[in-house]
Order: structure tokens, then sequence, then C-alpha cells
């Protein structure tokens, strides 16, 4: 049987950080590792990135993964959950790098998105202006499902989604905008989404074969250590 290889990759909001005050999105990733604790992290991966992460290194990552575990590309599975600017800059720019390296988002689970205009002429100022008006955030067409969640308690707040692949009915939540990336209903239904993506995707907890183990780095420090004594001999 080929490996397998799932991704759950939650992307969050301005201001907050992996390594940062403690958030919903890190609610979310802590909810992943239990839900999940007796998967092999070779085999189904969680990841936490800021919304403006240099996605062309993740992707790269994932080209690295794919080689040395021989993951075929029908059976390697991303889920997105980003929140806030994750949504409206984070999937885009994740997306674009993904399709450049042959890779798709089989699922996605935006919660309250808001827009981002990257404007050169008006600098971060720009990028605020998408906080007012009522454009879409357009995901790639490499992001193939789509379940958002919104709310309209405050500004900023969610905004559409525009997509040429399939998209569920946006649920709305009764929570403010700092609010949403704690909502019980985000975070169950990310759990959902992830279920499903490893039923479909991962018949086997176990690592690869091909994973790195003691004994294997044994036998190599063996054999390294055999190389130089028969170095040592010849001079």
């Amino acid at each position: 049987m080929p490996n397998s290889y799932v991704l759950l990759h939650i992307i969050e909001g301005f201001r907050q950080d992996p390594e940062g005050w403690w958030n919903g999105c890190h609610e979310l990733r802590e909810f992943f590792r239990k839900e999940f604790d007796h998967y092999s992290r070779c085999t189904l991966d969680i990841k936490l990135s800021q919304w403006d992460s240099d996605f062309e290194k993740s992707v790269q990552d994932l080209v690295e993964i794919r080689k040395r575990y021989k993951v075929p590309r029908e059976r390697f599975a991303i889920g997105l959950f980003p929140f806030s600017w994750g949504v409206g800059h984070g999937v885009p720019a994740y997306g674009k790098q993904l399709k450049r390296y042959g890779f798709q988002a089989n699922v996605c689970v935006p919660c309250d998105g808001v827009y981002y205009r990257d404007d050169v002429l008006l600098g971060f100022l720009g990028s605020w202006t998408g906080i007012l008006g009522d454009d879409r955030i357009k995901f790639p067409d490499n992001v193939l499902h789509t379940i958002p969640f919104f709310q309209k308690q405050d500004i900023p707040h969610g905004r559409g989604i525009a997509t040429t692949q399939s998209m569920e009915q946006a649920i709305e939540l009764p929570y403010i905008h700092t609010q949403m990336d704690d909502a019980p209903e985000w975070h169950l239904k990310c759990v959902e989404a992830a279920h499903q993506l490893i039923r479909e995707f991962l018949p086997s907890k176990d690592a690869p074969s091909t994973a790195p183990t003691v004994a294997k780095t044994i036998e190599k420090l063996e054999e390294s250590k055999l190389a130089h004594e028969v170095e040592g001999e010849d001079k």
C-alpha cells in the first residue's frame, strides 16, 4: 500500500504569534494534538503559522516530505484552518505556493476572514482599508472545499469567500471578532473536517517505513565508524 500523509495547518490572524500569547488558534492546535495523538507525526502533522509566514518555504518542506516518504500526489492531503488575516492573506498566499508546487488544499474551514489588500502605494495603510467595503476574499482554485464561519457583531467581520470550488453555507456565530478564534463551534467543525480527511487518506497510524528510527541511526553510526577505521588502516 502506498504511503499517505495529512497536514492540518492552522493560520493565525493579525497580531497573533505561534510563540506569543495563548489564543484560540493555539487551543485548536492542542485540540488536534489530543484528538490525533495516536498517529505518527511522520504521517499526520499539525502546524501553526502566522498570517504572513513564508509560505513558499512551508511548501518546499512539503516537497521534501513527499520525496522522503515517497507519498503519491493523490495520497497527500492538506486541511487549512485560518482565522482573520489568516483567511484574507494566508489562504490566497499559501494556496498560490501550493499550486506552484503541485499541491492542493482538500478542505478549508475559515473563521471570520478579514479582507487583506496588499497595496504597494498605500503601504501598511492599504492593508487596513480592506476592513471597510464588501470585497470578497478570493480563494485559489486548488482550495477544493470551503466551510466558512463569520460574525456580524462588530468590525472587522467576516467577508464572503469567492471560490470556483465547492463551498458550504456560511455559518454565522454570535461573537465579536476577537472571540471568534475561541469559538467552540469553529473548533468542533475543524476537528470534524480533520477526521474526514484522515478517514479518506490515512489507512495507517504508523510512520512510513522510510522514517528515521533509533535503530537505523545506530546502524548508520556503526557504518560510519567502520568506514573511518578502514580509512585509518589505509593511511
